[in-house]
């Protein structure tokens, strides 16, 4: 459980990434002034996801397999929303410049 929930986390990364340099604005507020404090997106996502692995290894060692489940779960929808909302960017860039 433990290594999909560090995948999705690659994947959201990544795919966050791809959206940020897209002009997708970041929908985390949290993740977004982790971002805005650290000067920098990358290293404030990096922030923010090294976090999130910390928790999961803590909800992995002390067998709240549970709560890391219902993690796995909720980024995984994150990885889908990032990718829709990459659909939806690339759309509107081909529709303005047609």
């Amino acid at each position: 459980m433990f290594l999909m929930f560090a995948g999705l986390q690659i994947l959201d990364v990544l795919s966050t990434t791809v959206c940020l340099v897209r002009g997708v604005p970041e929908g985390n507020p949290i993740v977004r002034w982790t971002m805005v404090a650290a000067g920098s997106s990358l290293v404030g996502l990096l922030y923010a996801k090294t976090l999130a692995m910390m928790m999961g290894a803590i909800c992995w060692r002390c067998g709240g397999l549970s709560l890391l489940r219902r993690a796995t779960v909720a980024y995984a929808a994150v990885v889908g929303w990032n990718l829709l909302a990459l659909f939806v960017a690339a759309i509107q860039f081909r529709r303005l410049n047609a």
